[in-house]
């Protein structure tokens, strides 16, 4: 049940369950199981993934396009969203970063808007629950 989500509404403004901790409901089946937050109680743990990703997040990158003249399509100096579905992508190279250090999963998902063309979201990893099959 710690994966799943689940949204109230009154159809004017809605919640996210989750947001609230766990004392602030009164559960009338098993309550969930406590967890070890080091990223919020430690502060030289939550010190290092934000130094790591924001680094990480700064290491100047290039989109090249394959042609005679060799110039770069975008760079990240001066980035133009040329591709359209990446508005800042230092800021989901970040999340991307602290998603691999704390959980070692990271999660884009490309929408598709209506009109507007296609956007490149991240996607925080407890929130999917992966399904794995052997054959």
């Amino acid at each position: 049940m710690a994966n799943t989500r689940f949204m109230f509404t009154d159809g004017v403004k809605s919640i996210d369950l989750p947001q609230y901790p766990d004392d602030a409901w009164t559960f009338y089946s098993e309550a969930p199981e406590k967890k070890n937050d080091l990223y919020a109680s430690v502060a030289a743990v939550f010190r290092a993934v934000n130094l790591t990703a924001d680094a990480t997040a700064n290491i100047p990158f290039a989109l090249c396009k394959t042609t005679p003249s060799g110039k770069d399509f975008d760079t990240s100096d001066k980035w133009e969203n040329k591709v359209g579905f990446m508005p800042n992508p230092a800021e989901l190279i970040r999340l991307w970063r602290m998603s691999l250090t704390m959980t070692n999963t990271a999660y884009g998902f490309m929408e598709n808007i209506r009109g507007k063309g296609k956007n490149l979201r991240y996607f925080v990893p407890t929130t999917i629950t992966p399904i794995v099959t052997m054959k």
